[in-house]
């Protein structure tokens, strides 16, 4: 191990004008250390959370582990799940979390943080788009016609889906009347018979 640090040193500076003062085995032994990889988080399985449903209509889980029901009636309703069953769902049904149709949305448990809990979950990605996945809302109805279409062409393909259906829902309820931005959907989608 010592000759090939050293046959290495004679090379760097044998290939580069080193000054004397500078030692080589130092810069060496810095260009073959390997880089440290981030840490993973853990995160207690027993971590609550609350979530929602982001769906326009009825969201039933049945936890294959724990045989705990979960039915939600319809869009902004909540309910309490553990880190366990959260991981339960990413693996049996993965496009729950990875295409939001729940949103997590605080940890109720101490000392645990949101940020933590999105990472062990490897989802941490949907939750750092341009706009929270918990205020698609406030983003339809309070956001600049140029914000709007800006942040939409940036946002993640779930997260846009979302928006873009839960337009549709607020349009038909007669709560989301901007033509500018019914424009910028149906030009986003490319379908002109989206809000019909």
């Amino acid at each position: 191990m010592a000759t090939k640090k050293a046959t290495k040193a004679k090379e760097v500076k044998q290939d580069f004008e080193i000054d004397d003062d500078i030692e080589v085995k130092d810069i060496v032994e810095e260009a073959i250390k390997p880089k440290a990889r981030p840490k993973r988080v853990v995160v207690d399985r027993s971590t609550e959370l609350v979530f929602m449903n982001n769906t326009s209509g009825n969201l039933f889980y049945k936890c294959p582990r724990t045989h705990v029901i979960f039915d939600l009636y319809e869009y902004g309703d909540t309910d309490y799940i553990t880190v366990d069953q959260l991981l339960t769902m990413n693996n049996t049904h993965r496009k729950m979390l990875k295409e939001l149709l729940v949103i997590l949305l605080d940890v109720v448990t101490e000392d645990v943080e949101m940020d933590d809990v999105l990472r062990y979950l490897g989802i941490e990605e949907l939750y750092t788009d341009v706009i929270k996945p918990n205020d698609i809302d406030g983003f339809i109805k309070k956001s600049t016609d140029a914000k709007f279409k800006d942040a939409l062409s940036k946002m993640n393909k779930a997260l846009a889906t979302r928006v873009i259906e839960r337009s549709a829902v607020l349009y038909k309820n007669e709560q989301f009347t901007s033509i500018a931005k019914i424009s910028i959907l149906k030009e986003f989608t490319e379908n002109e018979d989206l809000f019909e």
